[in-house]
């Protein structure tokens, strides 16, 4: 399993769904890489051969929610999401 699908894997799917489907991959890819960039540590962590603990779980869990709550709320401004 890559980072990325573990990351995704944390995502709240509810949250997920109401991103357009046309847009959702590109919106986790991008989010997954901003995650990459901002947060190189705790990436590190899920891009290993071993499970994350729970800690870095928990927290990335809420890094990712933020990132997709973020990306709802613009698709919501420009009509995209009711």
């Amino acid at each position: 399993m890559t980072a990325d699908e573990r990351i995704t894997a944390l995502a709240d799917p509810d949250s997920i769904a109401q991103i357009p489907s046309f847009l959702r991959k590109h919106a986790i890819e991008c989010s997954c890489r901003l995650i990459s960039r901002n947060y190189p540590d705790i990436y590190k962590v899920f891009s290993g051969d071993d499970e994350p603990d729970d800690e870095s779980k928990q927290q990335m869990k809420e890094i990712i929610n933020e990132m997709i709550a973020k990306r709802i709320e613009k698709y919501a401004d420009k009509g995209g999401v009711s």
